[in-house]
């Protein structure tokens, strides 16, 4: 945090660059919901649509830029570069790794929450009802706030990933993981680093 307050600082004003036209929108319309005509109506709508779009694009391209920065400490600005060229690249994998952590995440937050509410029906004594109503959602907020930090990393792990093989051509990677990305590695960069391996454990 002490080196990069800066780069938080420089994606939260981006944020909010892009915010804030979606704020003052709703407010217009809010003020001129009553005598509006249809073509006004219309372009309010359209507005409203382009800017939501505008706000998730640059919120995704955001969250991949501090992962970057974090993983390579470069600033803002060359992590949300290099993070679009990453996305633009490789869109196909960044759209499985959206994907994947989304359905992981849904089943966690519907699975966890129900489970436990139903534990907590099952053992605990006296008022079970209550006691499961109250726990159902104390066991959500605590399995979004996981699953979020459990996205931040599967994100950072395919950053990782994805710069091997940018830049490296997958030197780092495990030899499974070579072949599930189509990799050819030379002879020599494999065993450098399997007695690099055999050095560290």
């Amino acid at each position: 945090v002490r080196y990069h307050l800066g780069t938080a600082v420089m994606g939260s004003f981006v944020m909010t660059l892009v915010t804030m036209p979606r704020i003052i929108l709703e407010y217009i319309n809010s003020q001129s919901q009553g005598d509006a005509n249809p073509v006004m109506k219309g372009i309010i709508w359209a507005s409203r649509c382009c800017l939501w779009c505008l706000q998730k694009c640059v919120q995704f391209l955001t969250e991949y830029a501090y992962v970057y920065c974090a993983v390579t400490g470069s600033p803002f600005w060359p992590s949300a570069t290099k993070s679009f060229h990453l996305i633009a690249k490789y869109p196909v994998q960044v759209a499985l790794d959206k994907m994947m952590s989304r359905v992981l995440g849904f089943l966690a937050c519907v699975t966890i929450p129900l489970a436990m509410g139903i534990s907590a029906f099952l053992v605990i004594k006296g008022e079970k009802a209550v006691c499961a109503v109250a726990i159902v959602p104390l066991a959500y907020i605590t399995t979004r706030l996981v699953v979020g930090v459990y996205d931040i990393c599967v994100t950072t792990l395919f950053v990782c990933v994805m710069r091997d093989a940018e830049e490296f051509g997958g030197k780092y990677m495990a030899d499974s993981l070579q072949q599930v990305c189509g990799l050819q590695v030379s002879v020599e960069d494999s065993l450098e680093m399997r007695s690099s391996r055999a050095g560290d454990t």
